[in-house]
C-alpha cells in the first residue's frame, strides 16, 4: 500500500463466553496483536480490557500480510480485530470496545455445552450494542478435541437459524480464516448496499 493512499478499514468485534478461544483467535490471525490480560490462580490467563490486531484483506479471498499490503498497489482493507472479555459481569468493556463495529466473529466453546446459555446472552447483548442486521458469523471453536459438538448441533442448541456456523480450531487455525472471509464478504456486500 503506497503511503499516500489512506487505507480502508473495517472493525471487526470478536465476542463470546469465557475462555471460548477469542484471544488465541486473534493472536492466531495476527502473531503481533496485543492483549491486556490478568493471570488467573490456575496459572491461565484471561483478558480483561481487549484484544487487539489487525490484518490486511484483497476483497477477495486472501488476507495480505503486512510486507504484501505495502507493496499491493490495490490498497487492500486494513481488518481491525477487536475481542472482548467474555465474563458476563464485563458487559460494559463488551459495550465500548464494540462501538463502531462493522461485524462480529462470535466463539462458541464447542466442547462446553453448559457454556451455551451464556454464550446466548452474551450473543443477545452484541446484537443489542450493535444491531439486529449487524454481519456475524459463529465458529464452533475446539473442532480439534475430541469431545467437540459438530456446528449444526450446537446452532440446533443455540436455537439461531440467521447466522452462519463454522466449525474451526483457534488453536490449529482450522476454519479461522473461512470464519474471517465469510464475515469480511458480508461485510462488503452491506457496505456496497449503503446500510
Amino acid at each position: 500500500m503506497s503511503d499516500n493512499k489512506k487505507a480502508k478499514i473495517f472493525k471487526v468485534f470478536i465476542a463470546g463466553p469465557f475462555h471460548a478461544g477469542k484471544t488465541t483467535l486473534v493472536h492466531f490471525l495476527d502473531n503481533k496483536a496485543q492483549s491486556v490480560e490478568r493471570t488467573l490462580p490456575d496459572g491461565t490467563t484471561t483478558t480483561i480490557v481487549f484484544d487487539l490486531g489487525h490484518v490486511w484483506w484483497d476483497g477477495s479471498d486472501r488476507m495480505l500480510s503486512d510486507e504484501e499490503a505495502k507493496a499491493n498497489g490495490t490498497n487492500p482493507i486494513r481488518v481491525m480485530l477487536m475481542g472482548s472479555p467474555g465474563q458476563i459481569h464485563m458487559s460494559p468493556v463488551r459495550e465500548a470496545t464494540s462501538r463502531g463495529a462493522q461485524g462480529v466473529l462470535f466463539i462458541v466453546d464447542s466442547t462446553a455445552p453448559g457454556q451455551l446459555g451464556h454464550a446466548i446472552a452474551i450473543f443477545e447483548e452484541v446484537k443489542s450494542f450493535l444491531g439486529k442486521e449487524v454481519p456475524m458469523v459463529i465458529v464452533a471453536n475446539k473442532q480439534d478435541l475430541c469431545n467437540s459438538m459438530k456446528a449444526d448441533a450446537m446452532r440446533n442448541l443455540m436455537k439461531i437459524d440467521s447466522v452462519e456456523f463454522i466449525e474451526g480450531s483457534a488453536l490449529t487455525g482450522q476454519g479461522v480464516r473461512e470464519a474471517l472471509l465469510m464475515l469480511l464478504k458480508q461485510i462488503k456486500e452491506k457496505c456496497s448496499q449503503g446500510s
